[in-house]
């Protein structure tokens, strides 16, 4: 019988015309378990010659005890620096043959460890893993606890660094009961990973990390046959752990109202409302789910549309279940617009919620959060591997739940939901048993004078009060440029719209502007506004959204295949007839000043307002803050039809190129494509303010003061030259050797060795001028000075004493060729690697010849780019920190002459 695929009909309808089962939604799989104990899950795709290998180990911080906490994260880290087997770092040694998606990660309720690797490289990855698992103990010695304890409190103090993280530590102590698993952060406190001692980190491995604790998916090209065989060769000899006592569920719901209030170095005030609510597994944790959605995703949420759309009292709002194993959380966040105050934000919040819990969603609320929860699930599991991929949610169901196919049972919950199902879930949970914790800006203060006589005491008085698919070219009558790239394996299809315009494209009296017309560009039409279109797109299940970096600014579109034509009229109508409404325009202007607030009180953030015009000097296009924003200033000075003129100016046929791939065909696609945009003329477009820019005569230091700040964050680099089909791979290679991946010298420097930084790295940002090479770190602020030397060293060294060995050279290879078929396996991931030949006006064989390329550079090659790239007696530097605890070792130094410059 046919009937309907998509969700799209009537709700008089039931939104099918007849239902599709869940079986449509599949991950197959077939199961076995070794006699130790460790479970396999296998899942065949051979869309690429890749597998996932997915290790879930059933242990989080809820397995912890209070001042014992932090191991299960400390345990994520001791577990990437080899094993009794292997000497070295998990990630130098998986980079080695091309892993992509690589990383481990730990939360309340599980550790895991992923990959997608090669299938040539499959038994190098299970043996390394398999002795891990089994072969580790040994491992552990002082040395390398002390190594993985600073590192991670770095980590820990990187995080309490930055804006509102105090929220996080209160929420988590104010919600759960003395004794309860989630009373402690992950991460842990650090008088606990101060005290943690060898034995007692070595029997935490002895009882956790073992194949009878743990589930392993294997998910790509493999079969049932191979799996049974590698996996028993390599985790069949491995002891079983012992028996484990483990908290099923306890969710402490609370009754009443309490509340919190704190202040921070932030910009805007934050709402926070908490509910404890029922744990992952559960019907009501995923009806949850769907609530919040209804609450606070996408413009014509309750949340979204009355607070920042219609008030104008907020700039962010987020409502959400956060799912974990034995107790769920539902989370409200809202950032309160500067000025607004946060008793209006929680008094609109309250309104719309007691709506909520009065009636219930509308038809179309829940017919829109279906779908998005279904599209959400579809598009997640096109990848085999990463967080959300198939291995991901096969693994989450077995290790939660004992059922691999929980996301099966979680979808037809939401498919059957009604009205009164989510309003019926809502009042039980979200009607009582409240934390409320207000965040406010501390105000800047500063010492005043005195004419205090202090050799006398005052009398009182009265106190006082206080790898690519083929692409293929069309031009269009319009004189635009169309690229595809075919992928049928999910019915979905991308399009990326690149306007050679981007931020430089501003004047200089007006930047910002690029970004705010990219924000408003979807918010009207000549026959839709903005919550027509979302509204539209919701019921497609598209998403439509329009971005800029330097160079070009996208208006890109994800389509389901089966309603492209649909999707293609609303894109066609964003592109051709935006209005850029009044109303649209000053609430996105709004939220861009409100970033730009929280850039400047982010020590990152800091830093990257000022490197840039530091760097490229007045006048240049290239001369702003980093993220685009613009300045306060010039921003707050716009008006709409500056953004009008800006996008009649620039986006236009003949400065575009549409770039598509996905389940489409030219001969399918160009006849739509005529037909939508034949309106669209080209036209004159101007060029850029873009000079040549000359290094610095002499280094330059910057320090921009932060008070009481817990690192110091450091930014140096230089001027590089655009994109270059016969340097860019050298340039490349260099910028990873040097500083652009995890094995590093910049980071093994810092990190590995030093254990000052929690990262540091390198970037060489892709741009079609002159470009910048940057590195960064943040450090201990006790450690400053020295981080600024080492930093130093390695800028000096590698185009002087120590330039890239072979042995270097070698391991990149070897990396960047075999990382290919795993890099490309998305379809925003082709998109990307499309956009980048466009962008470096690269040949379209480039990704072809790539690996030829990499395999043919040689040391002397690198030695020529490091000498390209690197200019270590011209650098600029900008540190952002305590300025008095950090100041005069910077000076003694010697790095540069010092200036002192603020926040812009």
């Amino acid at each position: 019988m046919a009937c309907m695929r998509y969700r799209f009909a009537p709700l008089a309808l039931l939104l099918f015309a007849c239902r599709m089962p869940a079986a449509d939604v599949n991950i197959p799989y077939e199961k076995f378990t070794l006699p130790n104990g460790l479970t396999v899950l296998v899942h065949e795709d051979h869309k690429a010659p890749i597998v996932a290998v997915n290790t879930w180990f059933h242990v989080g911080s809820k397995n912890e005890k209070p001042g014992k906490t932090g191991f299960a994260h400390l345990f994520e880290h001791l577990m990437f620096g080899g094993s009794d087997n292997f000497k070295g770092r998990y990630i130098d040694a998986m980079e080695k043959v091309g892993a992509t998606d690589l990383n481990g990660t730990t939360n309340e309720d599980r550790t895991n460890y992923f990959e997608n690797v090669p299938v040539s490289a499959l038994d190098y990855t299970l043996f390394l893993e398999s002795d891990r698992m089994g072969h580790f103990y040994n491992s552990i010695n002082k040395e390398v606890l002390d190594l993985q304890r600073g590192v991670v409190q770095n980590e820990k103090r990187q995080g309490e660094n930055q804006p509102y993280a105090v929220a996080e530590e209160l929420i988590v102590k104010n919600t759960a009961p003395a004794g309860h698993p989630y009373s402690w952060t992950v991460i842990g406190a650090m008088e606990d990973l101060d005290a943690a001692a060898l034995a007692d980190v070595q029997k935490w491995f002895q009882t956790y990390y073992n194949p009878s604790n743990a589930v392993l998916v294997l998910a790509g090209d493999i079969d049932l046959k191979t799996a049974k065989e590698k996996v028993t060769k390599y985790y069949g000899d491995i002891p079983p752990g012992p028996p484990i006592a483990r908290p099923t569920d306890w969710v402490a719901k609370m009754t009443g109202e309490h509340r919190g209030s704190v202040q921070d170095r932030v910009p805007q005030s934050l709402l926070t409302m908490t509910w404890n609510t029922p744990q992952w597994s559960t019907r009501d944790s995923v009806l949850l789910e769907l609530i919040g959605q209804v609450l606070s995703d996408g413009k014509t949420s309750r949340f979204y549309k009355r607070l920042v759309y219609d008030d104008r009292i907020a700039t962010q709002v987020q409502a959400g279940q956060n799912a974990r194993e034995i107790n769920g959380q539902f989370q409200i966040y809202a950032f309160a617009q500067p000025g607004a105050g946060v008793e209006k934000v929680e008094a609109a919040v309250r309104e719309e919620l007691a709506r909520f819990l009065k009636d219930g969603p509308n038809d179309s609320e829940l017919e829109r959060v279906k779908v998005q929860y279904e599209a959400g699930m579809v598009r997640g599991i096109e990848r085999i591997g990463g967080f959300g991929g198939k291995s991901d949610r096969l693994a989450q169901g077995m290790v939660f739940a004992g059922n691999p196919e929980q996301y099966k049972l979680a979808l037809n919950w939401v498919r059957q939901a009604t009205k009164a199902d989510l309003q019926q879930v809502a009042r039980a949970w979200l009607s009582d048993g409240v934390y409320v914790l207000e965040v406010h800006p501390f105000p800047e203060l500063k010492p005043g004078t005195s004419s205090a006589d202090r050799s006398k005491l005052p009398t009182p008085a009265s106190p006082d009060d206080f790898k690519l698919p083929k692409f293929q070219r069309a031009t269009l009558t319009n004189g635009l440029k169309v690229i595809l790239a075919e992928r049928h394996d999910t019915p979905l299809v991308s399009l990326w719209m690149q306007v050679r315009a981007g931020y430089s494209a501003d004047e200089p009296a007006k930047l910002g502007a690029t970004m705010l017309m990219s924000a408003v560009l979807p918010g009207g039409t000549k026959s839709r506004d903005s919550l027509q279109i979302n509204d539209e797109l919701q019921r497609l299940g598209a998403n439509l959204d329009a971005f800029s970096n330097l160079d070009f600014t996208m208006i890109q579109l994800s389509a389901l295949t089966a309603k492209l034509d649909g999707s293609l009229d609303l894109y066609a109508d964003v592109l051709l007839n935006p209005t850029f409404p009044e109303s649209e325009f000053k609430r996105e202007q709004a939220i861009q000043l409100a970033n730009i607030q929280q850039e400047q009180s982010e020590p990152f953030g800091m830093a990257l307002r000022v490197f840039p015009p530091l760097l490229y000097g007045e006048g240049h296009a290239y001369s702003m803050p980093y993220s685009g924003t613009g300045r306060a200033d010039t921003v707050g000075k716009l008006r709409r039809e500056d953004l009008e003129k800006l996008y009649s100016t620039w986006v236009r046929p003949n400065n575009s190129v549409l770039v598509v791939v996905g389940d489409t065909t030219l001969a399918d696609l160009v006849p739509k494509l005529e037909k939508r945009l034949a309106a669209w003329k080209p036209g004159a477009v101007p060029a850029k303010a873009i000079a040549h820019v000359e290094r610095p005569k002499q280094p330059l230091v910057y320090l921009i003061d932060k008070p009481d700040a817990l690192q110091t964050v450091i930014v140096a680099g230089g001027i590089a030259p655009p994109i270059n089909v016969n340097q860019e791979i050298a340039l490349g290679t260099l910028n990873d050797i040097w500083g652009g991946t995890f094995g590093s010298r910049l980071n093994m420097n810092l990190r590995e060795d030093k254990h000052w930084s929690y990262g540091a790295r390198s970037v060489l940002l892709a741009t079609t001028a002159q470009r910048p090479f940057i590195g960064f770190a943040p450090v201990q602020t006790d450690k400053t000075k020295e981080s600024l030397e080492e930093m130093r060293k390695e800028f000096k060294d590698v185009v002087g004493a120590r330039p890239p060995n072979e042995a270097e050279l070698d391991k990149s290879k070897v990396r960047k060729v075999l990382e290919l078929p795993g890099s490309r396996e998305t379809q925003v991931a082709i998109g990307r690697s499309i956009r980048t030949i466009l962008q470096g006006g690269l040949p379209d064989d480039f990704w072809d010849t790539y690996a030829a390329k990499v395999k043919a550079l040689t040391a002397g090659d690198l030695k020529d780019a490091a000498r390209t790239l690197i200019d270590p007696d011209h650098l600029i530097w900008v540190i952002v920190g305590d300025r008095a605890k950090i100041e005069k070792s910077i000076r003694d130094l010697n790095l540069g002459e010092v200036k002192i410059i603020q926040a812009q």
